[in-house]
């Protein structure tokens, strides 16, 4: 039996909150962003995760990660240490390393793809630019 693990961290950065969503499945961790703004309550979390919104949300693509399970840890260990987490304003998790590689990834391939566009744009440009000379020395 396959399970499905989602871990969701709500962060205060920079004037916004910003949750991160953490989707792990047979050893694949995905993760995604959302903006929520001013200080969502618990209601409007709920709701956020059951509207359609959440669908949408655009996930990373998968990373391979050995993920240690619940049971690996003592019960008081694993509380202690969500109480630790909580207080450790610092703590970064796995969701926002994968949404930050996310982020830098497609900068590059925006990067790549803007410079191919703009040289296909040149070339047009300087065909265009040739045509123009060759019907200016024909006269017409």
């Amino acid at each position: 039996m396959e399970t499905t693990t989602l871990r969701f961290v709500i962060m205060f950065e920079e004037g916004f909150w910003v949750g991160y969503f953490e989707r792990s499945c047979a050893g694949e961790l995905t993760a995604a962003r959302h903006v929520f703004g001013a200080d969502p309550s618990l209601a409007v979390l709920t709701a956020f995760v059951h509207s359609p919104e959440y669908c949408l949300l655009l996930w990373t693509r998968t990373l391979s990660v050995r993920l240690k399970s619940a049971q690996d840890k003592n019960p008081k260990r694993l509380t202690r240490e969500i109480a630790r987490s909580m207080h450790d304003n610092c703590a970064v998790s796995k969701a926002r390393q994968a949404v930050q590689a996310e982020h830098e990834a497609r900068k590059v391939e925006r990067k790549s793809a803007r410079s191919v566009r703009k040289a296909l744009a040149a070339d047009a440009r300087f065909v265009d630019r040739r045509e123009l000379r060759k019907r200016k020395r024909r006269g017409h």
